[in-house]
């Protein structure tokens, strides 16, 4: 399951604040075993046209990694200027509890539920937009 949240709400002075936060189920998880020839004939009752097979002992959909969930804010301040141009400046924080959660994970039998990728780490960006 997933879900998320966005809000923006501009305080006095046209400073604006928006977070946006989103949670997510973590990676479905897999163990893959290698199956030599006489295994997978074994198993499929004919030769098999690879000499090795790998195959998924859990059944999908049942087993998942660390949730994912994200925070972001931003601050921006609207400066006008004469007639309808004005320059918005912002500052944005993504990540902001920096939450590292495994995104990715091994699922071989050397590097079973070896991390692989990590959720992206706190970013700090300022921006600046100038409408006329």
């Amino acid at each position: 399951s997933q879900g998320s949240v966005h809000g923006v709400y501009t305080l006095p002075y046209d400073i604006e604040i928006a977070g946006a936060f989103f949670s997510r189920q973590g990676p479905e998880r897999s163990a893959i075993i290698t199956l030599g020839l006489p295994q997978a004939t074994a198993a499929l009752g004919r030769v098999p046209t690879q000499t090795q097979l790998g195959v998924n002992v859990i059944t999908p959909g049942t087993e998942y990694g660390d949730r994912l969930s994200q925070f972001d804010l931003r601050i921006a301040k609207i400066l006008t200027f004469g007639g309808a141009a004005n320059l918005r400046a912002s500052f944005d924080i993504h990540n902001l509890f920096n939450g590292n959660s495994v995104a990715r994970e091994g699922y071989g039998i050397a590097n079973y539920l070896q991390p692989l990728g990590l959720q992206p780490g706190r970013l700090m960006k300022v921006s600046f937009q100038f409408n006329f």
